[in-house]
């Protein structure tokens, strides 16, 4: 089960918060450093007081105040106020004497990975954002010191400000000397620098802590995460609440079966009295042919390595695009401004378009965002899943986050070409975030997917708004058409993904029990059994209830334990593989029966994802996806031809033309010189063109463009 848009949210965190337990012990061995609280100009004129952040259940960011000291014992006055990019607070904090230049470095129990050097201006705007690959040559590399956290490079290193020449100064341990030209906040490069790529020569240690996985520390909620990664609304977010808190509510008391009474199924595949449980009709919940992935069996005696499978059944021929996405996360300086104003920016509002702070991230992020182009430009991304302790509990997932920003960025840099004219240059950054969505949706993980849909819808709704613009005829359609089938691969498909859930609950099964080689058993091992489902219970768990869990679990044994895992995830495999509507029944029904079944193994109760609203968010992207691509070639016909077309035959058998929500031709219609396009939406009834934005009462409307 992976961090996705799941209603049993709870659950769904876990696995990632094991990933940040394992990770935080390793960081535990590193001698402690303590973050700024406050600085001061060397001349004492200037205060810098820092309010560090808090993340975790209730985010709180990290503040920073400026003060001036009042002259001749007067009352300090207050300079500027603001929010600054640090996640709790960073390592150290220099103000230059006349206030003009504030300069923060590292990032509290994250050092030099997270905000290595950052300038902030007189009036505590950002000026520049340094990674440490600007920072570090080849012949750096190895004096840093990294934990499975943490970079650190500037141990025993002197900071000041050179105020004759107009630099900020880092005199490295090693001797090396760093020297930023405030003017122009640049590098002032060295004789001896490099020319080669020093994102290339970081050793792999120093690489995994730069680019690996955007942990959070803390305790975080899951609600808040999972909001962002899939554009929930307020109404959706409060109603998925309700539903985890429903779940995570479930008392579990179960009763305890005389050993000689026979082991139940899973809910909903009913076998025979001990004996494995079968899935259920085989025209319903048989195993999909085209799932063909040959997930190998768990061994408690010698365990399987799922990582390695994880990455051996991903693994595709052709170049690799994850290393050039690295290379463009790691160049990205995230936007740490209104949220609300970055919105507003993707959605296409003029004024926000037109703000200068948009710009000025833009133009800070240009070599990221020429970065990300080439990478989309990569027939696909696989990135290599690792563990530090080789369970699927502690893989470390890719940059997802980053991914989502730099396409966001794609977005917003196309909608601004389209407001300057430029539609042409428009549609091509459109086509490098569609293709980033499809390289992201591409991943064995369900969040993995609904991150690649949700960049591509981003990128879709920007395409068909770009078609409704006034300057719109001046699009070449017949090469975009072309273009956007190319650029727009559909995300992995969800029967597939679901062996990745699988090999996880078979991961779990094997490292549970021990073999004894003695009588040839398995055996419970109850204390790493009892710690497992604390861990994935996602809050302190009821003693009483573990106790009777664990019970149940030894009761069931490790032979049932597979058994009944592999008929669970058959029979989500047969359904997910359904058109939607039948998908959706079935999904439904095996779920309210897992919920209703006080007695069902834990381990499923627990690891298992709520797929139905999984799949009504893939739907409702893979039909915003395909109407995207059929509005393009619509176009284009009306280009060629002079007119749209009467119907949808006329454009052949396209895969696109299908509406996922109904699995027939979307709704069309001529209208004058125009045409009507929409889905019939999550309800499966057509209400004439009725649009809901959000796909679930009535129609998905995306022609013309809905205001």
């Amino acid at each position: 089960m992976w961090k996705h848009e799941d209603t049993t949210m709870q659950r769904i965190e876990m696995r990632i918060l094991g990933a940040a337990v394992i990770l935080a012990l390793g960081a535990a061995t590193a001698a402690a450093q303590r973050p700024v609280r406050e600085a001061r100009s060397e001349n004492g004129r200037f205060l810098l007081r820092v309010n560090p952040g808090r993340p975790g259940r209730v985010a709180q960011g990290c503040e920073a105040t400026l003060y001036e000291r009042g002259e001749r014992g007067g009352a300090e006055r207050r300079v500027w106020q603001r929010a600054i990019v640090n996640d709790t607070a960073p390592l150290h904090a220099l103000v230059r004497d006349d206030g003009r230049f504030v300069v923060t470095l590292d990032e509290h129990r994250r050092g030099g990975a997270r905000n290595p050097l950052v300038i902030y201006g007189a009036q505590g705007e950002l000026l520049r954002h340094f990674l440490l690959t600007d920072l570090l040559e080849a012949g750096d590399w190895p004096h840093v010191k990294a934990t499975r956290r943490e970079a650190r490079w500037l141990d025993n290193a002197r900071l000041a400000f050179d105020d004759p020449a107009q630099h900020f100064v880092i005199q490295l341990s090693w001797g090396r000397e760093l020297r930023i030209d405030l003017r122009t906040l640049r590098l002032v490069p060295a004789a001896t620098s490099s020319d080669i790529d020093t994102v290339l020569v970081v050793p792999a240690d120093i690489a995994a802590v730069l680019f690996g996985h955007d942990e959070t520390d803390g305790d975080s909620s899951a609600a808040e995460p999972l909001a962002g990664l899939a554009e929930l609304t307020p109404e959706e977010q409060e109603r998925a609440a309700e539903i985890a808190a429903q779940l995570s509510n479930i008392d579990g008391e179960t009763t305890t079966s005389p050993a000689e009474e026979p082991v139940p199924a899973a809910p909903g595949l009913e076998g025979s009295a001990g004996e494995p449980p079968a899935a259920a009709a085989p025209d319903s919940d048989s195993m999909p042919e085209e799932v063909e992935l040959a997930m190998p069996p768990p061994d408690p005696a010698e365990k399987v390595d799922y990582v390695a499978w994880l990455n051996e059944v991903g693994r595709g021929d052709g170049p690799d695009a994850s290393p050039v996405y690295d290379a463009a996360i790691a160049r990205l300086i995230p936007w740490d401004r209104d949220t609300e104003l970055l919105a507003a920016a993707t959605s296409g509002d003029p004024g926000a378009l037109a703000s200068p702070e948009l710009a000025a991230w833009l133009a800070a992020n240009a070599e990221a965002l020429t970065t990300f182009r080439k990478a989309a430009q990569y027939p696909a991304k696989r990135p290599e899943l690792c563990s530090p302790d080789g369970t699927l509990i502690g893989v470390l997932l890719p940059d997802l986050g980053p991914m989502r920003t730099l396409a966001r960025a794609a977005v917003i840099a196309g909608r601004q070409l389209a407001a300057a004219g430029r539609m042409n240059e428009a549609a091509e950054r459109y086509l490098d975030a569609l293709a980033a969505g499809a390289h992201t949706g591409q991943g064995l993980t369900l969040v993995e997917n609904l991150v690649g849909t949700t960049i591509q819808v981003l990128a879709a709704e920007a395409l068909m708004d770009l078609q409704a613009e006034p300057l719109g005829d001046e699009l070449d359609y017949a090469a975009l058409s072309h273009d956007a089938v190319a650029a727009y691969q559909p995300t992995r498909a969800a029967a597939e993904m679901l062996q990745g859930e699988r090999a996880f609950y078979m991961d779990a099964a094997q490292r549970l029990w021990d073999y004894d080689p003695q009588t040839g058993t398995c055996v419970l091992n109850t204390e790493r059994a009892g710690e497992f489902l604390s861990q994935v219970e996602g809050t302190e768990s009821d003693p009483g209830r573990l106790a009777q869990d664990l019970a149940r679990v030894a009761e069931i044994g490790y032979e049932q334990t597979v058994a009944i895992g592999d008929a669970y995830y058959d029979a989500l495999t047969a359904a997910v593989a359904q058109p939607y509507p039948q998908a959706s029944g079935r999904l439904a029904q095996i779920e309210d029966a897992m919920a209703g079944d006080q007695s069902s193994h834990p381990f499923l109760q627990r690891l298992t994802p709520s797929l139905t609203r999984y799949v009504f968010l893939q739907t409702r992207g893979d039909a915003t996806r395909n109407a995207a691509l059929l509005v393009t070639h619509l176009n284009a016909y009306r280009q060629a031809h002079g007119e749209y077309p009467a119907s949808l035959d006329a454009l052949g058998d396209l895969d696109f033309v299908v509406d996922p929500f109904s699995a027939s031709p979307f709704a069309y219609r001529r209208t004058g010189e125009d045409f009507v396009l929409y889905s019939v939406g999550g309800n499966g009834a057509d209400d004439g063109g009725v649009h809901d934005r959000k796909g679930e009462t009535s129609d998905l409307v995306f022609w013309p463009r809905p205001k």
